[in-house]
C-alpha cells in the first residue's frame, strides 16, 4: 500500500490502559560512594516521556492520526508532569484522577549513556473504575466516537479483568475492532478481542514454557492460546526476526532486515500504535506487518522513549 503525510488525519483512535511517566537521568561518574560500593553520579541533564498506554498516543499523534486517551494519574507532581506532557504533545487525555495514589512512574540512570539502575514508583492495586458510572459512561462514548480501540495493559491496576471485558464487549457492540498489548499471564478476560500483540518471551509466558523463535513452534503455541483463551488473532513480534499473525484459518510471517538495536525501550508501544492506524484503514494483513515491524525497528535504534513520526516510514522502503 502506499502512504502518506495524512492517511491518518481522519481517523481516532480510542487508547484506554496504563498511563507511565519515563524519567530518563543522565550523568558522569569517576568516583565509588564511600558509602557503599556503588558509582556517585553527577547528574547532567535528565527529561521526562510518556509512556505506557500515554507513549501509545504520543505515536499515533506523531503518525497523524487522532488519539482519546483514557487512563488514571494520581495527585502527585508526576501525575501534573503527566498532564503537562499531554498538553505540550496536543493529546486529548481524558484522565481518571485518584487522590492519595502514586503516579506511575519509571526512573532510569544513566552513566556515559549506559543504564545502571531504574527505579521504579506505583501502586498496583486494583482501581475500582467500573463503581464509576460516570466514567464508564464516559468511556462508551469514546468508544462510540473512535474508528479503533487500543488497550494497553501494563498490569499498573487501571484495567481491571471487570472494565477490560466491559470495553471489549462495548467495542463489539459498536462493531469496532479492538487491538490489545497486555502483559497478563491468564488472558481469560480478553475473550474475543480481535488481536493480542505479545512478544516471543510473553508468548511464552503464557504457555507457561520457553519458546523458541521459530516459526512452527510460535505458530503450534499461538493456536494453543487462540482455543484456550477464545481469541480472533495473535500477532506476535519476534525482534529482528520480524513478526506474523496466526489465526485457526491461517499464519502470515514477514522477516525484516536485521537492525541494530540501540534502546528497546517503548518498541511495542510503536507497534501496537501504528498497527491499530492501519486497521482503521483495513490495511492487508502483510501491509500490517511490514510497516509495523518498520516502526518498531526505528523505535528500538533510538534512545529512550520514541515516537515514530509518518515522516521517517515515507523516507524507508517497509517492504524490505
Amino acid at each position: 500500500m502506499k502512504l502518506n503525510t495524512k492517511i491518518f488525519n481522519d481517523k481516532t483512535v480510542l487508547v484506554l490502559g496504563d498511563i507511565i511517566l519515563d524519567h530518563f537521568i543522565y550523568g558522569l561518574s569517576d568516583r565509588i560512594s564511600p558509602e557503599a560500593p556503588v558509582p556517585i553520579v553527577q547528574v547532567q541533564s535528565e527529561n521526562y516521556n510518556l509512556g505506557g498506554a500515554a507513549n501509545v498516543a504520543n505515536n499515533i499523534k506523531k503518525l497523524g492520526g487522532n488519539c482519546i486517551l483514557v487512563g488514571s494519574i494520581g495527585n502527585d507532581s508526576y501525575g501534573k508532569k503527566v498532564s503537562e506532557l499531554m498538553i505540550n504533545n496536543s493529546i486529548n487525555f481524558k484522565p481518571y484522577k485518584i487522590s492519595n495514589h502514586r503516579t506511575t512512574t519509571k526512573s532510569r540512570v544513566f552513566i556515559n549513556h549506559q543504564q545502571i539502575s531504574r527505579l521504579d514508583y506505583e501502586q498496583t492495586d486494583s482501581q475500582k473504575v467500573m463503581n464509576d458510572k460516570k466514567f464508564t459512561l464516559k468511556i462508551e462514548k469514546y468508544i462510540a466516537q473512535s474508528d479503533i480501540v487500543i488497550i494497553s495493559d501494563y498490569c499498573k491496576g487501571f484495567l481491571s479483568e471487570d472494565l477490560i471485558k466491559f470495553i471489549i464487549n462495548f467495542s463489539h457492540l459498536n462493531q469496532k475492532i479492538i487491538v490489545a498489548d497486555t502483559k497478563k499471564i491468564d488472558l481469560t478476560c480478553y475473550a474475543g478481542v480481535d488481536y493480542i500483540t505479545p512478544n516471543v518471551k510473553e508468548l511464552g509466558d503464557i504457555c507457561g514454557k520457553k519458546i523458541p523463535n521459530e516459526k512452527n513452534k510460535i505458530k503450534k503455541n499461538s493456536l494453543d492460546i487462540i482455543d484456550k483463551f477464545n481469541l480472533k488473532n495473535i500477532v506476535v513480534t519476534r525482534s529482528d526476526k520480524g513478526a506474523c499473525i496466526v489465526n485457526k484459518k491461517d499464519s502470515i510471517f514477514f522477516n525484516r532486515k536485521k537492525i541494530k538495536v540501540y534502546d528497546v525501550t517503548g518498541a511495542g508501544d510503536s507497534f501496537i500504535s501504528i498497527f491499530g492506524l492501519l486497521q482503521s484503514i483495513n490495511a492487508s494483513e502483510i501491509d500490517l506487518l511490514k510497516i509495523s515491524t518498520l516502526v518498531g525497528s526505528i523505535s528500538v535504534s533510538k534512545p529512550g522513549t520514541y515516537a515514530v513520526s509518518i515522516n521517517e516510514i515515507l523516507k524507508r522502503d517497509y517492504n524490505e
